[in-house]
């Protein structure tokens, strides 16, 4: 949930900054690849049903929370 964020939409790739998905770029555009690195906050929160329970996880750089049992 708040591992680094790479989007392709459309052409270009879109990389998180400050983060290890920003070094892809280099290698990315070696390939012909249009890449942009920018601030990327997902927010993105998610609940599991398992097993055992409900886990949750939400992305630590955005407010919110996702509660299990």
């Amino acid at each position: 949930i708040d591992l680094p964020n790479v989007l392709t939409r459309g052409t270009t790739a879109e990389l998180e900054q400050g983060t290890e998905a920003a070094g892809f770029a280099a290698n990315l555009e070696a390939r012909g690849q249009r890449v942009q690195v920018r601030a990327l906050e997902s927010g993105l929160q998610a609940i599991v049903v398992t097993g055992a329970g409900l886990r949750g996880g939400a992305d630590r750089r955005r407010e919110g929370v996702a509660l299990g049992e």
